[in-house]
């Protein structure tokens, strides 16, 4: 039997991705030093697994866009974790670290389950959430979904449901335990080295291991406010011209580019700052009540505007319909290409 599973549950843009390319890296390192970190990079297909198909029944939409049933969605997620197992025991690790982002958002009761699973094949788990102040979790939230072609700058789906995690924590403390639960700050004063990676090594007590694991890039880097006015500008393009013309590229067609424009820090709209910080005071008074997580308040506002460096609207606009023409041709060619090579 395994000494320590770590189940990592997020939250999402607490740098999950970073925790996930470090542990998928160092793979083979972190196996010869008793840590398992099974395939895939994120563990996605085992928080599949407790999807009770409430919110969109009938099939699930795996990351790779293949659509599943909820019953093959099970079978995937119990293969996984048997291969998991298996290969913890074949190399003897003392702890197994499963990581996805995508547990959270699945129900206490779904969360409990796969904690009472993990506790037939270790003697400890430990179930590990990061939390971030709702405002600076709100604008990460909001640009990953505009840099994802999922909203613009002016209609976006109401996202206030994402930054409410603290009454969900306070379910899964009881029942699991509260001593099975490990809610830290997402904040660099509060991080070991004021990093993510190393502040998660940090609380397994593996800090022995953190002078041999390569790093790789940064990821998930920030949009400007330059890029992101790109960005809004291509989405409302598809969303003007609804199902018209499924082929006009969202934001995420480019979004690797529209990241690599520098500019002037982007923050949301002035209305969603204000609406996330309304939110933020209740949760920052029960993280506190509840976990004794105390988060610095963080001020989002918008910049002035710098001289050189801003985009008139007009130019924008003429740049995303540049950007989707060159798009539409770059895809005609090159299936032009693939009927030519037939």
């Amino acid at each position: 039997m395994i000494d320590e599973c770590v189940l990592h549950i997020g939250t999402g843009k607490t740098g999950t991705t970073s925790i996930q390319k470090v542990f998928s890296r160092n793979r083979r390192y972190l196996l010869d030093h008793g840590i398992c970190y099974p395939n895939p990079e994120n563990h996605w297909v085992w928080a599949a697994a407790f999807t009770d198909g409430v919110k969109s029944p009938g099939t699930l939409r795996l990351q790779e866009n293949k659509k599943v049933s909820y019953g093959e969605a099970r079978e995937l997620g119990q293969r996984f974790l048997s291969n998991a197992i298996e290969l913890a025991s074949k190399r003897k690790s003392r702890q197994l670290v499963i990581s996805s982002e995508f547990f959270f958002p699945e129900s206490p009761a779904s969360i409990a389950n796969a904690f009472e699973l993990l506790k037939q094949q270790a003697e400890s788990v430990k179930i590990l959430c990061y939390v971030r102040h709702p405002v600076a979790r709100g604008a990460s939230v909001f640009q990953q979904r505009l840099k994802m072609g999922k909203i613009t700058l002016e209609s976006y789906a109401d996202l206030s449901e994402q930054l409410v995690v603290a009454d969900k924590l306070l379910k899964i403390s009881e029942a699991i335990g509260r001593e099975n639960l490990i809610v830290a700050a997402f904040d660099r004063h509060q991080m070991l080295n004021g990093d993510v990676v190393d502040d998660f090594f940090g609380l397994m007590g593996r800090s022995d291991v953190l002078n041999h694991l390569e790093r790789g890039l940064k990821t998930n880097e920030s949009l400007s406010r330059e890029a992101a006015t790109i960005a809004n500008a291509l989405n409302e393009l598809v969303l003007n011209c609804g199902e018209a013309e499924p082929t006009i590229p969202r934001a995420s067609k480019i979004q690797h580019s529209l990241m690599k424009i520098g500019g002037s820090k982007f923050i949301p709209p002035a209305h969603f700052v204000e609406e996330s910080r309304k939110i933020a005071r209740d949760e920052l008074f029960k993280l506190k009540e509840y976990f004794g997580v105390v988060l610095p308040d963080v001020q989002e506002t918008q910049p002035d505007a710098i001289p050189g460096h801003s985009f008139s609207t007009d130019a924008v606009k003429d740049i995303a319909i540049i950007l989707n023409q060159l798009h539409l041709e770059n895809d005609r060619l090159r299936k032009a290409n693939a009927n030519s090579d037939k």
